[in-house]
């Protein structure tokens, strides 16, 4: 795809067009003048538009609006990925090493890197997971568990929320480890809030990916998609404690279905045991 393209798509989707809408012009009319033919209503004659569209699409189709936009917030789109040398965007149709974990059909129209992207060329890829709220006796073995796998040269992923995600990628930078933290936010809104700190040390010392663009909203549903962005990244998951309704057991479950290894450790809870068990996950001891 032509770079030009890919930069007038990732503007249009900053503006708040619909990843629908946007793909639906990107293969009619990837080889014309895209904000023309949508600021002069061009493509209304095609009936296939039907379906391909929605009401918050129709209402930001205007020109002036848009020329404002571009005017406010033209530095703070370049600006986002010439902050730190090593940031890249990917779009949707692009064939890249991410092209190895997921298929097309659950790529979003934009990944977003932030990083060194040739930490993905590793073969030993490890999601460790867990709750936010972190019983004291799991919390002291994630040192050991991140030090055993940072010790046989696997990339640790989690996903920078608070509890076990930061303490997994603490502890991996801390043993000199390679760590992937993949975010539900833009790399400007770092959520929670406290991690900033150990956000920019991963940009500098890691990878972090988004599907979240620097003017785009975060909403209860990116959450979600990040669980299965980490399920699909990981060879493998470890999981260090769950509950049976929680953002880790999605996380969970999205890796099962994908038929990736997942071990736990002893939950301390005879059911919540026999439940992991039976999705087809492994119990293991530290």
């Amino acid at each position: 795809m032509k770079t030009q393209y890919r930069v007038i798509i990732y503007i249009l989707k900053q503006y708040g067009f619909s990843d629908i809408f946007l793909l639906w012009l990107f293969e009619n009319y990837r080889n014309e003048d895209i904000p023309k033919i949508i600021f002069t209503n061009e493509y209304t004659l095609n009936p296939a538009l039907e379906g391909n569209i929605t009401k918050h699409d129709i209402e930001l189709i205007n020109s002036n609006k848009f020329i404002k936009f571009l005017s406010r917030k033209r530095s703070e789109l370049i600006n986002y990925f010439y902050e730190y040398p090593k940031s890249k965007i990917i779009f949707k149709f692009d064939r890249t090493i991410l092209d190895r974990f997921m298929p097309e059909n659950i790529k979003p129209l934009f990944f977003y890197l932030r990083g060194s992207e040739e930490i993905l060329d590793s073969k030993n890829l490890i999601g460790i997971v867990g709750t936010r709220n972190i019983d004291r006796k799991y919390e002291e073995k994630i040192p050991i568990i991140v030090k055993k796998y940072v010790e046989k040269d696997f990339v640790i992923i989690s996903g920078l929320a608070h509890g076990t995600d930061t303490e997994v990628h603490e502890e991996t930078l801390k043993f000199g480890g390679k760590t992937i933290a993949v975010l539900p936010t833009n790399f400007n809104k770092i959520y929670p809030k406290e991690n900033e700190k150990l956000a920019k040390k991963i940009f500098t010392k890691g990878l972090a990916i988004s599907a979240v663009g620097p003017l785009e909203n975060t909403y209860k549903s990116n959450f979600l998609t990040r669980n299965n962005y980490v399920a699909h990244l990981s060879s493998e998951l470890f999981v260090i404690q769950t509950g049976k309704a929680s953002g880790t057991m999605n996380t969970i479950r999205n890796a099962i279905r994908l038929n990736k290894k997942v071990s736990f450790l002893d939950q301390h809870n005879e059911e919540l045991n026999n439940y992991l068990l039976k999705l087809g996950c492994k119990m293991v001891n530290f």
